[in-house]
């Protein structure tokens, strides 16, 4: 990662495709609950679903929507850049 700017190694380290995602059950702040597939890697959101189109048995086990997952990521990527930063 010589001779890149911090945020371009940062954003390369840290570049994710989601290639690994997991329907999870999202409570937003009023209550209402969402289904999204939620990537495994970074946390990040990766688009609703349809009630209709979750599987039965994921419906009655639900696994709740990793929010520390994706702010750890976030809060790594950000630290990765301040490293950087501060070497320049």
């Amino acid at each position: 990662m010589e001779g890149k700017r911090p945020w371009e190694a940062a954003q390369e380290e840290f570049a994710c495709d989601h290639t690994q995602t997991e329907i999870r059950r999202m409570t937003v702040s009023n209550g209402v609950q969402h289904w999204v597939r939620q990537c495994k890697r970074c946390g990040h959101n990766c688009g609703s679903m349809k009630r209709e189109d979750v599987p039965g048995l994921v419906r009655l086990n639900p696994v709740p929507f990793d929010e520390e997952l994706r702010q750890s990521w976030q809060e790594q990527r950000a630290g990765r850049f301040q490293q950087g930063s501060a070497r320049t």
